[in-house]
């Protein structure tokens, strides 16, 4: 879970750089910049619940048939 805190505002970075209009992709840390001007810093964590909630259950079911099979 916490490695979902920690990748997420470089995953949204990752993914504005590939929509960006253009063929050169853009700078990370100019893009990175206008984003937390633009959205604040919650910018860099749009979409976190989802992401977060996917792992809370993928990670869960990983536990869960481990502790069984073991």
């Amino acid at each position: 879970m916490a490695a979902a805190v920690v990748t997420q505002p470089l995953d949204v970075i990752k993914t504005r750089t590939q929509l960006a209009p253009g063929k050169s992709a853009p700078a990370l840390l100019p893009l990175a910049t206008a984003l937390v001007r633009s959205e604040g810093l919650s910018g860099l964590y749009r979409g976190f619940l989802p992401r977060w909630s996917q792992a809370s259950i993928f990670t869960s079911c990983v536990i869960t048939i481990y502790e069984h099979l073991k």
